[in-house]
């Protein structure tokens, strides 16, 4: 066999006939087949893709769900940027949790996640506002009323919400990672999953990481943003400008 010039099937097959598991060989084909060539598209045969200089698919977190409380009473005040503070400082301690070590450009993709969804959030707030402020004097005095008419209809024009409400924070993220001394360019790329297609941008720094990030977040009567993960089963898969798959994790 030809080392330099066989296809991965042949230098698989040869690795085999010696007794290195198929799984195996097919992997150390596709590896072989990429430290030969010169350009940058992982070489993929029997599910296994080879190593060139490319970030890989480091962790994926699907639908992880956290909650904070608000009340009425704060965003009469603090309004739309009090709620966007509040879920930002949640996600941040959160995210602290769960990844170790240091993000490059987190605070950024929390910062653009929740600005885009300002619009929709403004109405949230507005909802919240209406439905879960206490009973004022003016109405308590209306109850009164009420009660003169029966308990029942009493009973109804007291039913207020609780003057908190619920917001849960559903996040979810993919993580990219550049093992290697130079920065990988991945301007052009997509990250496909069951549910779609992110685009990505820019470089990924030397020994450094890229998250994906995504929230959804649901409130009293609404629902703000799309999954990008479907669950525990999804598919992951990493293109290049090519639309080679660079990396695969299911």
């Amino acid at each position: 066999i030809n080392i330099n010039k066989a296809p991965p099937s042949k230098v698989s097959q040869t690795f085999q006939e010696v007794g290195i598991p198929a799984e195996k060989a097919d992997q150390i084909a596709v590896n072989i087949v990429d430290f030969r060539d010169e350009d940058n598209s992982p070489t993929a045969y029997q599910g296994k893709y080879g190593i060139e200089k490319t970030p890989y698919i480091n962790e994926v977190m699907p639908n992880f769900t956290t909650s904070i409380k608000v009340a009425a009473k704060e965003l009469v005040k603090g309004g739309v940027r009090f709620l966007k503070d509040k879920i930002r400082e949640e996600i941040k301690k959160k995210l602290k949790e769960k990844i170790k070590g240091i993000v490059p450009g987190l605070e950024k993709e929390i910062e653009e996640s929740t600005s885009i969804k300002e619009e929709e959030l403004k109405k949230g707030v507005e909802k919240i506002i209406e439905d879960y402020q206490p009973l004022n004097e003016e109405n308590k005095i209306s109850t009164r009323f009420f009660r003169l008419l029966g308990d029942k209809i009493a009973h109804a024009a007291e039913n207020k919400p609780p003057e908190k409400a619920k917001i849960e924070i559903e996040i979810e993220w993919i993580e990219l990672f550049n093992p290697y001394e130079v920065p990988c360019e991945v301007g052009g790329w997509q990250i496909r999953t069951s549910l779609g297609t992110r685009s990505l941008g820019g470089k990924i720094s030397s020994r450094s990481y890229r998250l994906i990030f995504n929230m959804v977040i649901a409130m009293p009567g609404l629902n703000i943003g799309k999954e990008i993960l479907g669950d525990n089963r999804d598919t992951v898969i990493l293109r290049n400008k090519r639309r080679n798959i660079v990396d695969k994790v299911s």
